[in-house]
């Protein structure tokens, strides 16, 4: 356990330098924290208000006062160390996962490393590609991953407090529903007699969420009239999200098909190859229906390109490859050799 927490203090330390140095935001920081970035990104609001919060205080300007740039100032050094703290917690969030699915506390512990090694892939490699960071990212990918965990060990209660705070971190949250629909699916009729209600609720409070957002900052401009990428694709009304018309032609061109292909870390390729040792039903079928629903609503209102809009995946794909390395390691007597050792 010491060797883990040392390793968990190393790799979230890395992961934040490595996410942020000789990187900046796609949209200005100072705007973001202070409600004026353009939309779709102010709607992701939780970071910016952990950050406005944090940045603000005498302690966080005092210590950067004494660092050198980026990090002299205190919103670039609170944005490294919510990076830090998501990336360690996300670690931790996997070891529970994998140990609700495997009830091994030992292989969780090692796997759990999995989820930083997929990270890197599809948001270091990307940030770093294209000198572009998303100070939301990683928070919410990590609220994504515990709002899974708690639909993991069926505790509604634990997984609608933490829904609604992922919600308010990225609408990307509406596939939790899904997901918890997946892990809980028997037949339709049973599934509403039983869930109907939980169903309804977080599905209201989604909405809800969503629109408190819109009131807050419905009136921004979008990123087509402030961004980067402005005039490149449609507005929808209250940006939401934009429709990107050049995702088809970046499907159709060889030069990016390297890239797509490493979505989720491309952990893709072993879970598929390791399909028949998937013997969990409540993941098998969250990795059947979500990965198609995610990829036409990305061809709808994101970048394809962007692997990192497929991020939240990888707690699926992590979580699945799980349950098939510890099935492949047990037909090797693993499970055997584990209990001689105790």
């Amino acid at each position: 356990m010491v060797f883990y927490l040392i390793l968990v203090g190393l790799v979230s330390s890395h992961f934040a330098l490595s996410y942020l140095m000789n990187t900046h935001q796609q949209f200005n920081l100072h705007d973001y924290l202070n409600g004026k970035a353009p939309q779709p990104y102010q709607y992701r609001a939780l970071p910016a208000w952990i950050l406005y919060l944090a940045s603000n205080t005498t302690l966080a300007r005092t210590i950067a006062a004494h660092l050198p740039a980026p990090f002299s100032d205190p919103e670039q050094l609170m944005l490294l160390l919510l990076v830090a703290i998501s990336m360690a917690g996300m670690i931790e969030i996997t070891r529970r996962c994998i140990i609700a699915v495997t009830s091994d506390i030992e292989f969780a512990m090692m796997f759990a490393f999995l989820t930083p090694v997929a990270a890197y892939i599809t948001y270091v490699s990307w940030a770093n590609s294209y000198t572009q960071a998303m100070a939301y990212d990683i928070p919410s990918l990590t609220l994504f991953g515990l709002a899974y965990y708690f639909i993991l060990r069926s505790n509604f209660i634990a997984f609608s407090i933490a829904f609604f705070f992922a919600t308010l971190a990225r609408n990307t949250s509406a596939f939790l529903i899904i997901a918890f629909i997946c892990q809980r699916w028997t037949d339709v009729p049973s599934l509403l007699r039983r869930d109907g209600l939980k169903l309804i609720f977080i599905s209201a409070m989604y909405a809800s969420v969503m629109l408190f957002l819109y009131n807050l900052y419905g009136q921004n401009l979008s990123e087509l009239q402030l961004g980067p990428f402005r005039g490149t694709g449609v507005d929808i009304p209250g940006g939401l999200f934009i429709f990107h018309g050049e995702n088809i032609q970046t499907l159709l061109s060889p030069k990016y098909w390297p890239g797509l292909l490493s979505f989720v870390g491309w952990l893709w390729l072993p879970v598929l190859l390791g399909w028949r040792r998937l013997d969990h039903s409540g993941v098998r079928r969250i990795l059947l229906v979500l990965p198609p629903l995610w990829f036409v609503a990305v061809m709808i209102g994101g970048r394809i390109v962007e692997i990192r809009v497929f991020g939240e995946m990888i707690w699926f794909f992590v979580i699945g490859l799980s349950i098939i390395a510890r099935n492949w390691l047990i037909e090797r007597d693993y499970g055997k050799r584990m209990i001689n050792r105790a």
